[in-house]
């Protein structure tokens, strides 16, 4: 009897053994380690069994000795990924490695991203048949490296049988690593825009707490190589990541893979920097603005131009012809300001007419860029002189009806047909013409929602525009006996027409002045020549026999070219000086990342408001000393003449006129925008509010 229980026992011991051993292997939920001393690895499962899923998770363990480290599926600038071979699994179907966030390593002076001493690897698994048992065959290949490279080797089993999900003891080992894989984002934890400008990538995220020590990690299919990030405003919700590229190529527009990991917050997203996610705000009309409000902005705007310096010297005619009026009929008073009126709303719809035009034809359209052009301005300037003449009784040659009855609008003998209509009319047309370099305050957002939106949009708004341009000349029509309490016409109103001349004389001065950039200083200086030689001679001509009034038109003269040269000339002697730069707006992530603040100025020659923001508050304490802080950097973008790169910087803003001022800075990659007229106040907030403070 014990040899036949002895025999049986024989007989049946390596079938136990072997059935032993799987058994262990399906109950504890790991394959055997296989590797070296200095390297080991294994799989393990979070559940014993298949757990009747079509899914389940795994764990590559990499058991390493200190100092050694392997590599993230992008290892850096040297390395290897860890490759896994299934074949001889049953039962699969598919494997993919989830990888969990990497440490940016310093290895032989190159900097890699891997795993350093030890290291999990989930990978998902997809079963033929969840009702089904699996095993897992798979053949590792990774490099692992300390002082030295060795490349390893490994093969691994592990079975697991079907049936329910049963915890293993190696969950706990799993769990923390897939807890590293990088998810979507979440609504407090998101990457929001990515901009590539030149060598540089700008990440914006959105971090609520805020970001305390983040790492991004770059990948991109031209193979380039990112440093650590930046962190250029820790206590903003919203901040700028900024990574150069190694060499000074500027940045592909491919799709990059952006990791991010602070602290245990940690997300993965694709994204394509460019245009469709450019970090600049979109166009009012994409903002929300409502075509309602839109057309009050433009009213108010058209309102708010009658007090710019573009159009005074042509209210100093209408307010000459009030005075004129002071003891004429009510009919002729409404009609000559309903002629003026007429001839503003109508030049506004020719202009909305224009821009259509060039805007189908595919053309960059803004608010005074026809002051761009000589062969608009020289007209100008003659049209300014002949008013000055006028003004200063030198004209006696003769001129085209309609420019006579601009410059001399008289009263209509008894039973004539009132001759000024045209000329009115023409008053106002010339006032739009010389309104068009101003972008007044409101006057800004409705050409953006204009220009931007449709050609019934273009046109609402310049009718709402001209309106408001015109909106005095309609009231006084609507209330004609207001000329009535001006005083009646006498001797003092040469001494008026005086002032006004030499008003419109600067007018036509500075206007000669902004071809300097066109046409170069000599023709530019020929042609400011040329009018004061023309008032000279109509001078001469006319005070030959009375000294008296030669002498007065010498000291008129005078005086207009030494206001304008007083006004051009820029400060001296300041301890303080602004120092611009050229506009680059490819530069300003870069400095912004250096935690400067960005100030840009785009302005023009022919633009009368961007010189009154330079002179009275951007030159002048306490702005100046703001500006020339250390840490600000001061760009002038110059629009005198038509520059496609600055047209399209305000397109981004939704602007098409100027003044236009912008802020970046640390807690404003974005930038703040300035209204058109500036203010030390409004300066100085905005830079706070750019650099965070």
């Amino acid at each position: 009897m014990n040899r036949l229980i002895a025999f049986f026992f024989l007989l049946f011991f390596p079938a136990l053994v072997w059935t032993g051993a799987a058994s262990a292997s399906a109950a504890t939920g790991a394959s055997a380690f296989d590797g070296a001393q200095e390297v080991k690895t294994r799989l393990i499962s979070p559940s014993l069994t298949t757990g009747n899923s079509a899914q389940l998770t795994l764990g590559l363990e990499v058991q390493m000795q200190p100092g050694w480290h392997i590599y993230w599926r992008t290892p850096g600038l040297a390395g290897l990924p860890a490759t896994l071979d299934w074949s001889g699994s049953t039962n699969f179907k598919d494997a993919q490695i989830r990888w969990p966030a990497p440490q940016r390593l310093l290895s032989q002076g190159l900097e890699t991203f891997g795993y350093l001493d030890y290291a999990v690897l989930p990978i998902t698994v997809t079963l033929a048949d969840a009702t089904k048992p699996a095993t897992f065959k798979t053949a590792v290949s990774l490099l692992a490296c300390a002082e030295l490279c060795v490349p390893f080797n490994f093969n691994l089993t592990l079975e697991l049988p079907a049936g329910a999900a049963t915890d293993s003891p190696y969950q706990a080992i799993l769990a923390p690593w897939l807890a590293r894989v990088p998810g979507s984002g979440t609504a407090d934890f998101d990457i929001l825009h990515a901009s590539a400008q030149g060598n540089t990538l700008v990440v914006e995220v959105k971090a609520n707490p805020p970001l305390s020590a983040p790492e991004l990690f770059v990948e991109s299919k031209a193979g380039y190589l990112f440093p650590a990030a930046q962190l250029t405003a820790p206590n903003q919700l919203t901040v700028t990541l900024t990574t150069p590229v190694r060499d000074d190529a500027p940045l592909s527009k491919d799709e990059y893979i952006l990791t991010l990991v602070d602290g245990d917050r940690l997300m993965e997203k694709n994204i394509t920097p460019g245009a469709a996610l450019d970090l600049q705000p979109k166009p009012p009309a994409q903002t929300g603005i409502s075509l309602p409000y839109a057309l009050f902005m433009a009213l108010v705007g058209g309102l708010v131009l009658n007090l710019m310096p573009c159009v005074l010297p042509v209210l100093s005619l209408k307010l000459l012809t009030i005075v004129r009026h002071a003891g004429a009929p009510r009919s002729h008073i409404r009609r000559s300001f309903l002629a003026s009126a007429a001839g503003i709303v109508s030049s506004f719809l020719v202009l909305a007419g224009l821009a259509i035009a060039l805007k189908q034809a595919g053309v960059a359209v803004g608010w005074g860029i026809q002051f761009q052009h000589p062969a608009f301005i020289i007209p100008i300037v003659a049209m300014l002189t002949l008013f000055t003449a006028s003004m200063w009784n030198l004209i006696e040659i003769p001129l085209p009806r309609f420019m006579a009855d601009a410059i001399n609008d008289r009263l209509p003998a008894p039973g004539e047909q009132d001759p000024t209509l045209l000329g009115n009319f023409m008053t106002g047309a010339f006032a739009t013409v010389l309104a068009t370099p101003c972008s007044a305050p409101f006057v800004g957002t409705a050409l953006g929602f204009a220009l931007a939106g449709s050609p019934l949009d273009i046109t609402l708004i310049a009718l709402a525009m001209g309106l408001g341009l015109a909106l005095p000349y309609l009231l006084i029509a609507a209330f004609p006996a207001v000329a009535h309490y001006m005083p009646k016409p006498g001797r003092w109103m040469n001494w008026l027409r005086a002032v006004f001349g030499l008003a419109l004389l600067i007018s036509a001065l500075w206007m000669a002045s902004i071809l300097t950039p066109q046409l170069g200083e000599r023709p530019a200086s020929l042609i400011g020549g040329a009018t004061l030689f023309v008032l000279a001679i109509l001078w001469i001509r006319r005070s030959i026999e009375r000294p008296i009034v030669l002498i007065k038109g010498i000291i008129a003269i005078g005086l207009s070219f030494g206001a304008l040269m007083y006004a051009n000339q820029p400060p001296k002697d300041l301890p303080n000086p602004l120092l611009w730069q050229s506009f680059d707006e490819a530069a300003i992530p870069a400095l912004v990342a250096q935690g400067k603040t960005v100030f840009v100025d785009v302005t023009a020659d022919w633009c009368l408001t961007c010189h009154a923001n330079e002179k009275f508050v951007l030159t002048a304490e306490p702005t100046r000393s703001r500006l020339t802080a250390s840490h600000v950097v001061l760009m002038k973008a110059d629009w005198t003449t038509p520059n496609d790169a600055i047209t399209a910087y305000l397109k981004k803003f939704g602007r098409y006129g100027i003044p236009f001022n912008m802020a970046y800075g640390p807690a404003a990659p974005q930038g703040v925008v300035m209204p058109e007229l500036l203010s030390a106040a409004k300066v100085a907030a905005a830079l706070d509010q750019a650099a965070g403070q």
